[in-house]
């Protein structure tokens, strides 16, 4: 197996007014995702670079980073540099957004996570509403002290896959009753031990 190369070459901050925009950027972003963008980046600031490509001095990615902060009235922003070819730079703009959206969510992690951000932001209140509702988590029950790495959760192995909305609905109905009707719901047992138990029995039962 080759070893994966470093084609990072630096980093720096860099002036708007010089960044050029890829012209083969396929990403939209609406005004939603616009709002809940600036509502972060005013309340905490940058925490991740824009990636230029020196080669061809396109952005590869933050063109969003990029426009709300000279909205904004900045002048610069920080970023990485690479040096990549024009055909690996097209390899990295199409593939760099889908595949961090191709990630999972662990619902009981995130719930668990958002219970614990507190902030007066209105506007960034108004997003991890926006979040919580979009991940349909506003009903999951998350245990004190709730924690993946201790002994209960030895030799288990978390499982990740793709329904559809009706589907995952109509999986979480029958896991619930398989919960109730099987006493899985024990107390100091996990919530999400119980589910996968159910989950088990309703395979083993079909």
């Amino acid at each position: 197996m080759e070893n994966i190369q470093n084609r990072i070459i630096g980093s720096g901050t860099v002036a708007l007014e010089e960044i050029l925009f890829n012209p083969k950027n396929w990403r939209i972003h609406p005004k939603f995702q616009q709002d809940a963008l600036l509502a972060v980046l005013n309340k905490v600031g940058f925490v991740q670079n824009v990636i230029i490509n020196k080669r061809t001095g396109n952005l590869v990615d933050g063109h969003l980073r990029c426009q709300l902060a000279a909205r904004q009235g900045e002048t610069t922003i920080p970023a990485v540099f690479v040096d990549i070819s024009p055909d690996e730079e097209e390899i990295v703009l199409s593939t760099l957004d889908p595949i961090a959206a191709m990630a999972v969510t662990d619902k009981e992690k995130l719930s668990a996570l958002l219970k614990e951000v507190e902030t007066d932001d209105e506007e960034v209140n108004d997003l991890l509403d926006a979040i919580t509702e979009k991940e349909d988590i506003e009903d999951i029950d998350i245990d004190e002290g709730y924690e993946p790495e201790t002994a209960e959760f030895a030799g288990l192995k978390q499982m990740a896959f793709y329904l559809s909305r009706e589907e995952c609905d109509r999986l979480e109905e029958l896991i619930l009753l398989a919960i109730d009707e099987h006493s899985l719901k024990e107390e100091g047992v996990q919530p999400v031990i119980a589910r996968g138990k159910a989950l088990m029995i309703l395979v083993e039962n079909d």
